[in-house]
């Protein structure tokens, strides 16, 4: 646990840089991630409110059984079928949404890889070490779950 939490730390710094690096490559993407993300928030607190709803109307409708509770009641429920069908599409779009987001990343950091590796002098490309280096990095560009998985495995 305490190295975990001392390489959460020395990685810190590096929050803001990544931050820009993902917002200037997936600037569209990311809005459009948050905004389905705060949706998923909000449709548990939607739902629970609208079951209250519907306990109250049907309590009534058991009560004074009176036709305009009945109806309050099914369009309730309507109501959470509703909220439930847009929480399962918001959860696939939101997939959706990571997936081309993971994608427009990758192929950006592929990109700053490449015009880096076309800067260098030609000489670094003769030094073993170099190529080694430049190698590893557009593998972890390309694939950056191997780098995860070696990492943590």
């Amino acid at each position: 646990m305490r190295e975990r939490i001392r390489q959460a730390w020395v990685r810190a710094p590096f929050i803001g840089r990544a931050f820009r690096l993902v917002w200037g490559a997936t600037r569209a993407w990311f809005v459009a991630w948050a905004a389905l993300f705060a949706l998923q928030g909000a449709l548990p607190a939607a739902l629970v409110y609208l079951t209250r709803g519907l306990v109250n109307t049907v309590a009534a409708a058991i009560q004074g059984g009176d036709e305009a509770s009945i109806r309050a009641a099914l369009v309730i429920v309507i109501l959470m079928a509703a909220a439930t069908l847009l929480s399962l599409a918001a959860r696939s779009a939101g997939i959706w949404i990571q997936a081309n987001l993971e994608e427009q990343l990758r192929n950006r950091v592929v990109d700053l890889v490449h015009r880096k590796s076309a800067e260098v002098d030609l000489a670094f490309y003769e030094m073993p070490s170099f190529y080694d280096h430049l190698h590893r990095a557009r593998g972890e560009a390309w694939n950056p779950t191997n780098r995860a998985a070696a990492r943590d495995g």
